[in-house]
């Protein structure tokens, strides 16, 4: 487009001197026709030689500005490539690991479900170990209250029996208890882990958002330059051709 405009600048300064030439004037005296000068010819030959060197300068100073230009965007147009590919590779990255997230947030709700169905069983058998304890407690009282009818060999085999049917339910409280204890630890950790890896996630989306917005930034920086870029040596053009003229 500029180069068009340049030949129709340079189209009318020929046939604006071209006109300014009397051509059609007969001399005043044995009907001879009045050509211009020789050194006026020569004057705007040379003058035309100037302009045309001088354009083909400038198209070269501005193909040469204009290939700086396209390397410089080719290279730019290749880094941004590259870092959306990695801002791609990323957020695939982030998209699996949230995913990883949220399953292992489904398991630890299961796992929560689970225990507490655990911790109602449990609390529902420490009642009936507690009932059943009430219940030996009575019989050991009704067993100690009674009057000494029975030989002394039947009552310690009574006392023997109770006692250790008591110290296996102790054993089996403290065991369930015991049990109770762990799965509270896993939840626990669980917790603290599934809260760690939303922080991170967290952070990565944020860091993401951010990375977007720059290379937003950078292209529209990028269409900027290059626009002008365009300006800047179409003006150029003109101003050399304006000044040539003038000279």
């Amino acid at each position: 487009m500029k180069m068009i405009q340049l030949l129709i600048l340079l189209l009318t300064i020929l046939v604006h001197t071209a006109a300014a030439f009397p051509t059609d004037r007969r001399a005043p005296l044995g009907g001879r026709e009045k050509h211009a000068s020789w050194d006026d010819v020569n004057v705007v030959a040379h003058g035309l030689l100037q302009l045309g060197q001088g354009l083909k300068e400038h198209v070269d100073k501005t193909k040469i500005q204009m290939r700086d230009v396209n390397a410089k965007l080719k290279a730019f147009n290749s880094a941004v490539a590259e870092v959306e590919k990695k801002q791609q590779e990323q957020d695939e990255a982030l998209k699996t690991r949230g995913e990883e997230v949220e399953e292992r947030k489904r398991l630890a709700e299961q796992l929560a479900e689970v225990v507490m169905v655990k911790v109602e069983k449990v609390k529902k058998e420490s009642e009936d170990i507690h009932s059943r304890m009430d219940r030996l407690e009575e019989t050991v009282d009704k067993v100690l209250t009674e009057p000494a009818l029975e030989s002394n060999n039947s009552y310690n085999t009574g006392v023997t029996f109770i006692q250790r049917l008591m110290a296996a339910q102790n054993r089996r409280i403290d065991q369930l208890v015991e049990k109770i204890q762990q799965q509270q630890d896993k939840l626990d950790k669980q917790s603290v882990h599934l809260q760690a890896l939303q922080n991170k996630v967290a952070e990565k989306r944020l860091k993401s958002h951010r990375r977007r917005d720059e290379e937003r930034a950078l292209r529209r920086q990028a269409e900027q330059s290059k626009t002008q870029s365009g300006h800047f040596a179409g003006t150029k053009a003109n101003m050399y051709c304006a000044k040539v003229i003038r000279a």
